[in-house]
């Protein structure tokens, strides 16, 4: 931990995060050191973790919202090129932290349907004709435009980080010992 490293009040570096009953009754001065502070988030490789789950999932599937927003909005305006090569600027460049946070939690429905519908407006946005959805999302060596569906994709990566989890030794062997 940076308790030893960041003995810096004024830096929150070192914080600490009550749950359970401890949410209503800690106070600041209950903490063993002035440096740790009382917080209601943790940042924590990447992902904001709350006191519940349901916080954690909203706070972070705000944030993603807001990034695909910014992300894809200026390429409304000016990032001009073919269709073909859209999904894959989408897929590397825009849904990248999507994938990033999608190993550590699961989205909300109006998160998966944000998300889908900023990239699908600038994937179309000079199209006369849409193409469908089947097209969309199929493999480009099936002629589709490969598009990852922002659905299937993080329930996936979900469930590779919790079999990847499960199967670990070390993760095993502590399950075995609790039991």
């Amino acid at each position: 931990s940076g308790v030893k490293l960041h003995r810096d009040p004024s830096a929150g570096k070192v914080k600490f995060l009550a749950l359970g009953r401890w949410r209503r009754v800690l106070t600041q001065e209950d903490l063993p050191h002035q440096y740790i502070q009382l917080s209601d988030h943790l940042d924590f490789v990447g992902v904001e973790l709350r006191a519940t789950f349901q916080q954690t999932r909203k706070v972070n599937g705000d944030q993603l919202q807001d990034r695909v927003k910014n992300t894809v909005g200026p390429w409304k305006a000016g990032r001009f090129m073919p269709l073909t090569l859209r999904p894959f600027s989408a897929n590397t460049y825009a849904l990248s932290k999507v994938w990033f946070k999608c190993s550590s939690l699961n989205l909300r429905n109006q998160d998966i349907d944000s998300i889908n519908s900023q990239v699908k407006s600038w994937l179309y946005q000079d199209c006369l004709e849409k193409p469908s959805e089947l097209v969309l999302y199929r493999d480009t060596q099936a002629g589709g435009l490969g598009l990852f569906h922002v659905k299937i994709r993080s329930l996936a990566l979900l469930i590779r980080s919790f079999l990847e989890t499960a199967s670990n030794p070390k993760f095993r062997h502590s399950l075995l010992h609790e039991v």
